[in-house]
């Protein structure tokens, strides 16, 4: 019997950001695999918290009984050591273990366009040279992320698999009731777009090119963007919602003419997955790994330019995303860790 200790801490907070979407959605489908697989796979985290949005009946949730931060940091490697165990971390960070299984999402902090701020970049640094040294085995979820790895942290390609995603949580979540008349918004009479701050997000494309086609509607959601300065009375066809639920954002993508991912720089980009899963087209930018991921299933344009007329861009054909669908599930991603932690010999 192999043993898998996979590190729970952050599954303790109540959020649901891409790396607890990825945790939450992968454990759940390998706790269903596990029953007969010869693997024993547990789930620590420190004393006084509990894992969140996630129920498990054959993976083991240990409480690794010491307080948070510091302490745990020497707790978990001689729990790993005590059970004879592989230390595992899917949440792109890692401890001090040799030959361990780690996640790394993708390298966006060390690239220009991300523009980090000096201190979080100097840390983002260090947390990959750790990778770096403690890396048995890594895992990360494009061929794009693969190639930033190999080429700038210098781990052998032969030791990076890769994942993918999936949509299949869309499945379970409702679409809010109302959304389209709370905002005043027509069924496919808008262009929607969702993301955060960041500067590679590229929402300033969407703010370009809602004054350029001043005829369409285009609304952004997200907790904070970076258009969220720029929004103001001149903005008529723009609306900035802010942050929304899961709910009302499943209302507003399968509800859009198309969904706009401007984005410069990704891991991987779920949400134009999401939107193909309801029916919805994609706009996305010819940027990252965008391409490799959604080949001919997307309307693409240039993240710098924004002079597009996007009427004329989606009459362009594109293609079903039957086999995209079919390629990138919350189940395959279980299967491949579940092939990850059977075949690793560290």
């Amino acid at each position: 019997m192999k043993t898998i200790v996979i590190d729970g801490e952050v599954l303790c907070e109540n959020r649901m950001d891409g790396i607890h979407r990825f945790m939450i959605e992968t454990l759940g489908r390998i706790d269903k695999l596990l029953p007969g697989s010869e693997l024993d796979i547990k789930i620590v985290h420190s004393k006084g918290r509990s894992i969140q949005n996630l129920e498990l009946r054959n993976i083991e949730v240990v409480d690794l009984g010491c307080p948070h931060k510091g302490m745990r940091l020497l707790a978990l490697p001689q729990y790993v050591k005590k059970v004879g165990g592989i230390y595992c971390s899917m949440s792109n960070d890692v401890i001090a273990y040799k030959k361990s299984i780690i996640t790394i999402m993708d390298l966006i902090p060390l690239s220009p366009l991300a523009k980090y701020p000096a201190k979080s970049l100097m840390r983002m640094k260090m947390v990959y040279a750790k990778m770096k040294k403690y890396a048995g085995q890594v895992v990360t979820i494009s061929n794009e992320s693969k190639k930033d790895i190999v080429n700038k942290l210098g781990i052998p390609a032969d030791k990076v698999t890769l994942v993918g995603t999936g949509y299949e949580h869309m499945d379970r979540i409702k679409p809010a009731d109302g959304v389209l008349e709370k905002y005043n918004l027509r069924e496919r009479g808008f262009y929607y777009a969702m993301g955060n701050q960041y500067p590679y997000k590229n929402f300033e494309w969407v703010r370009q090119a809602a004054k350029r086609n001043p005829d369409e509607q285009f609304v952004v959601a997200g907790k904070v963007t970076n258009i969220e300065s720029h929004v103001d009375d001149s903005d008529s066809n723009l609306m900035y919602l802010g942050y929304i639920s899961d709910e009302e954002h499943k209302a507003l993508i399968s509800s859009a003419k198309a969904f706009i991912h401007p984005s410069k720089l990704e891991g991987f980009g779920i949400p134009p997955l999401e939107a193909l899963s309801l029916g919805t087209p994609v706009i996305i930018a010819r940027a990252s790994c965008l391409p490799e991921i959604y080949g001919g299933t997307a309307h693409y344009i240039d993240p710098n330019n924004v002079d597009v007329d996007l009427n004329e861009l989606m009459k362009e054909e594109v293609e079903a995303p039957d086999k995209l669908l079919a390629k990138y599930t919350w189940d395959n991603v279980a299967s491949d860790w579940m092939k990850i932690f059977k075949e690793t010999k560290l």
